[in-house]
């Protein structure tokens, strides 16, 4: 899982085992708990994209504004 830059999936709290697991939506709903996909998940589990790599390879800059003192 990608929701935080170079998290280990493993120190996310375990899963919690809903009536959608074993499908696509039960792994998204792993994610928006923010915890461990269970192994009935993994296999529907398709990391986000990470915010963080959109701002490098767009090059956006930090604004700065200017002094008002």
């Amino acid at each position: 899982m990608r929701a935080l830059p170079e998290a280990d999936p493993s120190e996310l709290p375990p899963a919690v085992i809903r009536k959608a697991c074993g499908s696509a939506a039960g792994a998204r709903a792993h994610r928006r708990a923010v915890e461990q996909q269970c192994c009935d998940c993994q296999p529907f589990y398709q990391p986000g994209p990470n915010p963080l790599d959109a701002e490098v390879e767009s090059g956006a800059q930090q604004l700065e504004l200017p002094d008002t003192a």
